[in-house]
């Protein structure tokens, strides 16, 4: 494991506020809500990292549980955040 590498590479489409993110042979569309100027064609960069830590929580559980005798039927993690409404 101390070889293993992981890497993403993010990429302006050329449209709107879009971007793919590639991650080995995965691609990912980002982009920004109509309401933000975006064309949601994908999940923001906000979404992403929430799905990130909500991703990391259940691959944990679902690592470690064996381990502890545990068997697991389900897992789901919701991840909410709530942002400021800026000043003018």
């Amino acid at each position: 494991m101390a070889n293993m590498l992981f890497k993403s590479e993010v990429k302006w489409t050329g449209e709107s506020l879009q971007a793919d993110a590639r991650s080995g042979t995965h691609t990912i569309r980002i982009d920004e809500p109509e309401i933000l100027g975006g064309m949601n064609t994908g999940p923001n960069p906000v979404e992403l990292i929430l799905s990130a830590l909500g991703g990391c929580m259940v691959v944990l559980v679902n690592l470690f549980a064996p381990a502890h005798n545990v068997q697991v039927n389900a897992v789901a993690k919701q991840t909410v955040i709530r942002p400021d409404k800026q000043s003018s």
